[in-house]
């Protein structure tokens, strides 16, 4: 019998899971380290002070915020509607951002301004302080620049001045450049955002959000180059993903990024490897993880392979439409013509099939799944309540 195998119908890229929106988690507690009960949370865009949204804390002083888009906030926290403390905070789009944690002052004192550590999660652009004071009259702005030094300050205090003048004015670089590098990226400027992300890079080394902007720009670069051009353009990618997965070793999303990386570029072995890690790292998200090894294995011809690791992802996550039709569709693959050119494919693919257009009727690959079963002599038959079973055209 002969093998029918479409192979169109595999994925030749996947979404990475982390470019999305993400949770903040933390707590907030007194100068005693006791919680913090009915504390608010503003969240503000830093750049503008615009969008607030806020969050509670619970009895233990825990709080949470769900569907942020990732960026550089200002967190205002208020206690019986005062402003008791700022937080200047980069949140990434890496699953939870759990390194959130603010201890008040005393009640009778003004409100103190954090910045969070560079040895933290996700911070882009402050240093290490203590707690400074936040002008009453200017809550939640960005810190003010340093008081000019008196007349008669020491040289050491005079070299400090500078030292800090310096940093500000290093850090303000970084997050222009950082975010003029979005900007470029969303918009697919890949030249301009690796311009952008490489100088960036350049002044502060040691920020694994900016090594990896830089990769997924020359990843979008290569996918558009010529033939001539991409290997090293992916090259170049998988390099910047070394780097911020080095600085970073323990966010999965990173690993997931970086195996996409590998597998458009051919290093198949690779990509499963650092798939693998991701899904230790991260299980909650098996589903996804698991989708994409599978996705891999397709595209490397390891097809049995990819189909225990699409079984694996639909255990793991039985609503995803498009695990259900890519599944069908790599089972479809195996079929064989039988002597009378009779379409056979193999069992539970016409099922598979069904179950994607039972989770999306309408859904993109709901012509593709009708084409299939059409191939198979199976008919979808649907009702005002929705799908039924596939029945199968006997005679014929």
């Amino acid at each position: 019998m002969k093998s029918i195998f479409p192979a169109a119908l595999f994925l030749s890229c996947f979404t990475p899971l982390f470019a999305q929106k993400a949770v903040l988690t933390g707590t907030v507690k007194d100068m005693d380290g006791k919680p913090v009960a009915g504390a608010t949370i503003g969240f503000v865009i830093y750049e503008d002070h615009t969008k607030r949204v806020e969050a509670t804390t619970d009895k233990k002083g825990n709080f949470a915020r769900s569907n942020m888009q990732p960026g550089l906030y200002t967190y205002l926290i208020e206690v019986g509607g005062k402003l008791r403390a700022q937080v200047n905070y980069y949140l990434s789009g890496a699953g939870v951002n759990r390194d959130f944690d603010v201890k008040l002052g005393p009640d009778n004192a003004g409100p103190v301004i954090y910045n969070c550590k560079p040895e933290s999660l996700n911070c882009i652009i402050f240093d290490v302080s203590k707690p400074k004071v936040v002008s009453a009259a200017t809550p939640g702005l960005p810190l003010p620049p340093p008081p000019p030094v008196a007349k008669g300050a020491s040289k050491e205090e005079k070299e400090n001045d500078k030292k800090r003048e310096e940093q500000v004015a290093q850090r303000e670089a970084v997050n222009g450049l950082y975010n003029d590098g979005k900007i470029a990226l969303a918009a697919r400027q890949y030249d301009v955002a690796i311009e952008n992300f490489t100088k960036a890079a350049a002044i502060e080394p040691r920020q694994p959000l900016i090594w990896s902007s830089l990769g997924e720009a020359y990843s979008g670069l290569a996918a558009k180059s010529p033939s001539d051009e991409r290997k090293e353009n992916y090259n170049q990618a998988i390099d910047a993903y070394k780097k911020a997965i080095a600085l970073k070793p323990d966010d999965a999303g990173m690993y997931n990024d970086y195996a996409v990386v590998l597998a458009s570029s051919g290093k198949f072995d690779d990509a499963k490897a650092s798939l693998a890690k991701a899904i230790e790292l991260d299980p909650a998200h098996l589903g996804q993880f698991h989708f994409n090894m599978a996705a891999i294995l397709a595209n490397s011809g390891q097809i049995d392979a990819a189909l225990d690791e699409f079984r694996l992802s639909i255990a793991a996550d039985p609503g995803n439409a498009n695990a259900h039709y890519q599944y069908g569709a790599t089972l479809f693959g195996k079929g064989t013509l039988n002597a009378a050119g009779k379409m056979v494919a193999p069992a539970g693919t016409a099922e598979e099939l069904q179950k994607s257009l039972d989770l999306q009727p309408d859904g993109p690959n709901a012509a593709a799944a009708k084409e299939l079963m059409a191939a198979m002599g199976v008919t979808v038959k649907t009702t005002a309540s929705g799908s039924k079973a596939p029945a199968t055209n006997k005679g014929k």
